[in-house]
């Protein structure tokens, strides 16, 4: 590059390639499906926990209630951990998105994000108690309904079609 002069083989410019190293990015379907996938997984660990007596009912709910304020935080922008869209994250996509898809209208932006973040947190919790209920995560069904739950939530909070594979 000019200006660099004789520096420029030495890596003084930035690397601008699209190699250049990333965080994930939430409007991926892989990045955000991997994310609800964790959280079913983490969920049923936490329902086995509870019926074993390790966790109280209100540990349980108190860990559900931080899952939905990490899951607004984030899908709002505010975890730097992952890239997000200005458009789709930061400035209402995402909300208006989801409140059209819940029918969820005359609601602030955070109010969406937390009631969809809520909703998906019920059907990990529900999903999670019958994994648990029928032995635990080692199976193949429990992994493919896990798939089926988050790769769906993955594509909602994307904006991308149902039917997309």
């Amino acid at each position: 590059m000019s200006g660099c002069g004789s520096n420029c083989g030495r890596g003084c410019c930035g690397d601008f390639s699209s190699k250049a190293a990333r965080l994930p990015n939430l409007l991926s379907c892989e990045v955000t499906g991997s994310i609800f996938a964790s959280a079913v997984r983490n969920m049923t660990m936490r329902c086995a926990q509870q019926q074993a007596g390790m966790m109280s009912d209100e540990e349980f709910e108190a860990a559900k209630d931080k899952l939905v304020s990490w899951l607004v935080a984030t899908f709002s922008g505010g975890n730097s951990h992952y890239e997000c869209d200005d458009e789709w994250h930061e400035r209402g996509g995402l909300t208006d998105y989801l409140a059209d898809a819940f029918k969820y209208h005359g609601h602030s932006g955070r109010q969406v994000l937390t009631h969809a973040a809520s909703l998906f947190a019920e059907d990990a919790e529900n999903l999670a108690r019958e994994i648990t209920r029928r032995g635990g995560l080692s199976s193949p069904e429990a992994q493919q309904a896990i798939g089926q739950l988050a790769g769906m939530w993955g594509q909602l909070f994307t904006g991308a079609p149902m039917d997309f594979d």
